[in-house]
């Protein structure tokens, strides 16, 4: 069996969950492999390569993404999304308006550089970031270079963000949203992510 598969993953499965579910679908024996991870929460496209196949993977994991995002400004929790314990909420004296909204977005359209989150599963010095974040860690992490291609805003009512983004790989909505907050002056919790 060789192929590709345009496998919709649920919210609360991982990457690694949706890859060992098609394995045991195919039977011992048949390569399976994905073309870079979908954070756990978020659900959506996560094309999945089968059989020979599989050689395809590299040439797809750096391809433009594009997500709908929901999200919740008056707060931040340590995972950036609801898998996470709430760290910080806002009550911000003038709630940010529209206009405000839209030009932070602006502000991040373009090439930017991220600071990857603690709960991914970037590797710094061989060890996976989320690990040490479990035990309570927190490192310097280098930041990366992505590009927002569109980042488009479709509802707000304060604290509720509703958006699009059209991404290159590598990109991290979790710190989007974040920053997006930081610039207005709030938080920024993803609540739902689907790609």
């Amino acid at each position: 069996m060789t192929g590709i598969i345009n496998f919709d993953k649920p919210s609360g499965c991982t990457s690694h969950d949706a890859v060992a579910f098609l394995r045991l679908l195919f039977g011992r024996g048949v390569k399976v492999g994905h073309t870079g991870t979908l954070d756990p929460a978020a659900s959506g496209v996560l094309p999945l390569c089968v059989g020979k196949a599989t050689k395809l993977a590299q040439f797809l994991s750096n391809k433009r993404k594009t997500y709908y995002v929901e999200a919740h400004l008056d707060y931040r929790t340590d995972t950036g999304d609801l898998e996470g314990q709430v760290i910080e909420r806002f009550t911000p004296g003038k709630v940010p308006d529209g206009e405000a909204i839209s030009s932070a977005m602006a502000e991040l359209t373009g090439p930017i550089e991220q600071i990857p989150p603690m709960y991914s599963a970037i590797k710094v010095n061989g060890k996976r970031l989320y690990k040490l974040a479990r035990k309570g860690q927190s490192i310097e992490r280098p930041p990366r270079k992505v590009t927002i291609y569109q980042y488009e805003l479709i509802k707000y009512e304060w604290p509720l963000l509703i958006c699009r983004v059209d991404c290159s790989s590598g990109t991290y909505i979790r710190t989007l949203i974040e920053d997006t907050g930081k610039i207005v002056g709030a938080g920024g919790t993803v609540t739902v992510l689907m790609r």
